[in-house]
Formats: structure tokens, C-alpha cells, sequence
């Protein structure tokens, strides 16, 4: 029994002996960075020496979020943004000038800055204007020397990948020919017909160069060389349009026929563009050389206006 009482009475002692031995334990120093509490202040519970927590921020004091199909803030901008998140601004168009057009190319079109669409981010794009097919109209009148004259009808179909052209023109010779007058019927006067095939080897935002081959009618009215006679050959030459600024441009083609009657046609004009409509004035020269068929050499030239239509 003794040996059994003794182990039980230490077990039972031992937790008495720590707890007074905790309690004769002087405490701990405090550290440097607290602050002394002055004498007769009740000590601080941990609870009230933490900071306060600052209370949630309520939805109507933050920023609002711009919706996911507008755009960023423009470029540079630094601030919070406006309510209502951003947004692209609406496109700007200025009223263009009164000789707008499709491009220098294949008219008499200014250089003009071009519109430009809206970008997220306020950015505007410029873009080239757009690849048209331009349809062109031309009537035009010229006077010789004495009492020659002519008259001519031009439709051009043009782009920036080809073309075609149909023109004829009626003249009096102002030397040599068949003829003794002007223009007094259309059995009086030569006739002068042509078409191209047209295509582009030369082409930017003020200018256009092409190559044009096709064929050439030339008719020659009765005379006392003999009846009337025709002509047709094979044709070649070229044409350009050139912007210089504003609504002013210049315009020309060269053709040659070398078989069966050599004929040269020359055209150079300066064009002033006014919308579709473009008012032309320039010089022509239209020269065929003499042949047993058609006659002695005849040669027109002179001042040429005209009349301009484009759509």
C-alpha cells in the first residue's frame, strides 16, 4: 500500500508546484517601441490596442466602370473617367470643297485630306479612297486657222487596274486636205475615229500614266481626188492625268497610227474641276500624212474648250 500512495501523492502535487511557480515569475520586460502607460490608467486589453478598420466603401463612391463595348480613355488623358464610363466621340466631317471627287487618277480631284472613321481610343484611321470605276463624259470644240474647225465626243471608262476609250472627231484641215471650206455638213469634213484598250504603268495620289492600244477610222470626204475613202489601222499611244493643286489638273493623250495612213493625234488641256463637271480648255493637233487612197497631207490645229462629265 505504501508504494502505491506514494506515486499517486507527487502526480497530485506536481501541477500545485508549477502554478506557483508561474506566479513567483517576475514578468516580462517591455519592449522599447511601446509607450509607458501613465500610473492609475487601467491596462489596455489587446482588443482596443489594434487599429480601427476603416468601413467598406459604398458603390456610390466609387468610379462607375465604362460597359465592355466602349472604348478607352483618349491617348494623354490622366484623370478619373466622366460618368457613364467612356465612349467614342461621334465622327467629325467637314464639308468638302466644291471640286471633291473620287482621286486625281481618273479626274481633276484636289488634294484633299480624306474622312476618316472613329477608333477606339479617339484614334482616327485614314484611308485611301476606294478603288471606283470612273465613267467620263467629254464634248469639245476647237478652232483652226482660216475656216477649219472641229468638234469631238470622248467616253472613257477608267480604274486603276485598266480601261477603254471611244472618241471621234469631225475637223476641217486648216492645211492642205481635200477640202475647200469648213464645216459645212457632214460629208464636208474628215472624220477621225478611235478606241483604246487602256492600262496603268504609272499611278499615285495626284497622277496617272497609261499605255493604250486599239485601232483608228479615218474617213476622207468626196473631192475632186476621187470619192470618199476609209482608212482603219492599228493604233498605240498614251495617256495621262496629272493633279497640281486645288481644282486644277492637266489631261492628255498622244496616239499614232503608222499603217495604212499615218496619223498623229496630240491633245494636252487644263482641266477645272467643279463637282461631276469640269470645264477643259487646251490644244489639239491632228495631222495625216498624204496617201494615193485618202489625198494630199492634212493637218488641223488650234485652241480646243470643252465640257467635262464625270459619274
Amino acid at each position: 500500500m505504501r508504494l502505491i500512495a506514494i506515486p499517486l501523492v507527487v502526480l497530485l502535487a506536481a501541477p500545485v508546484a508549477s502554478t506557483a511557480q508561474d506566479r513567483a515569475r517576475p514578468p516580462p520586460p517591455a519592449s522599447a517601441s511601446s509607450t509607458p502607460e501613465p500610473a492609475g490608467a487601467p491596462a489596455a486589453t489587446p482588443a482596443e490596442t489594434r487599429p480601427a478598420r476603416p468601413p467598406p466603401s459604398s458603390s456610390a463612391s466609387r468610379p462607375p466602370r465604362p460597359p465592355p463595348d466602349q472604348g478607352g480613355p483618349p491617348p494623354g488623358h490622366v484623370g478619373p473617367p466622366p460618368p457613364g464610363g467612356w465612349a467614342p466621340p461621334p465622327p467629325v466631317y467637314y464639308p468638302p470643297p466644291f471640286w471633291w471627287g473620287f482621286g486625281w487618277g481618273w479626274g481633276y480631284y484636289p488634294l484633299y485630306p480624306y474622312y476618316g472613321d472613329p477608333m477606339p481610343g479617339y484614334a482616327v484611321a485614314t484611308s485611301p479612297p476606294a478603288d471606283q470605276v470612273a465613267a467620263i463624259v467629254r464634248a469639245i470644240g476647237a478652232v483652226g486657222s482660216g475656216d477649219s474647225s472641229a468638234v469631238g465626243m470622248a467616253f472613257v471608262v477608267d480604274s486603276s487596274r485598266g480601261g477603254f476609250d471611244l472618241s471621234f472627231d469631225a475637223f476641217a484641215p486648216g492645211q492642205g486636205g481635200v477640202m475647200a471650206g469648213g464645216l459645212n455638213s457632214s460629208q464636208d469634213a474628215y472624220g477621225l475615229g478611235s478606241g483604246h484598250f487602256a492600262y496603268p504603268i504609272l499611278e499615285g495620289a495626284t497622277y496617272r500614266v497609261r499605255l493604250q492600244a486599239g485601232a483608228s477610222w479615218l474617213s476622207v470626204p468626196p473631192s475632186p481626188y476621187g470619192g470618199q475613202a476609209d482608212a482603219l489601222g492599228f493604233d498605240l499611244g498614251g495617256s495621262a492625268n496629272l493633279g497640281l493643286f486645288g481644282p486644277i489638273g492637266l489631261e492628255g493623250h498622244a496616239h499614232y497610227t503608222p499603217y495604212p495612213v499615218q496619223i498623229v493625234d496630240l491633245r494636252a488641256a487644263v482641266a477645272l474641276r467643279a463637282g461631276q463637271f469640269a470645264l477643259l480648255g487646251g490644244y489639239r493637233v491632228i495631222d495625216v500624212a498624204q496617201d494615193s487612197r485618202t489625198g494630199p497631207a492634212a493637218r488641223f490645229e488650234g485652241p480646243e474648250f470643252g465640257l467635262g462629265f464625270i459619274f
